[in-house]
């Protein structure tokens, strides 16, 4: 099942018994250089090839994610046994997001459709002076402007479907 998708990259739910024993079957369409030299993926030929596929997670598991909107998204995942954090923010938000705000957060405003502002300080210009400013911006929104999202969170449809 798609989880997410944004132009370069995507989140997808693999239910099976052995999932690199079925990524092995793709090995040809996969980049796995990056995986430990002792994995049954690593594989040098596509190296460094463009149209490859590749697994940002490595070996890692991932165990949970969710997503807001494009490129605003958390994700929980196991490295070497320990249980890590991971939080991708756009650009213009990621310091406010980063440094306020937790995977937990994103859970919590995704399954009760919440929006959280935050200050944030940005170099403007204003009849050719330029000019700090401080302004309220929406950080954190559970409410995605490009889909719908179904009661349960998950799936979510266009727009123009909708309607």
């Amino acid at each position: 099942m798609l989880c997410y998708q944004d132009t370069d990259s995507f989140f997808y739910l693999l239910k099976t018994k052995d999932l690199y024993d079925d990524m092995k079957a793709l090995s040809f369409h996969l980049y796995t250089y990056d995986y430990p030299k002792d994995h049954k993926l690593y594989y040098t030929l596509n190296k460094k090839v463009i149209g490859k596929f590749k697994n940002e997670m490595n070996d890692d598991i991932l165990l949970e994610f969710a997503g807001l909107s494009s490129n605003t998204y958390a994700y929980t995942f196991m490295k070497d046994s320990v249980i890590k954090e991971g939080i991708k923010a756009k650009e213009d938000k990621s310091y406010i997001i980063k440094n306020n705000l937790r995977n937990y957060d994103y859970f919590t405003f995704l399954k009760n459709k919440l929006t959280i502002r935050k200050q944030q300080n940005i170099i403007r210009s204003h009849k050719h002076r330029i000019l700090t400013e401080s302004i309220n911006k929406v950080a954190l929104n559970g409410e995605d402007d490009k889909r719908v999202i179904l009661s349960n969170g998950n799936p979510t449809f266009p727009y123009i479907i909708i309607n």
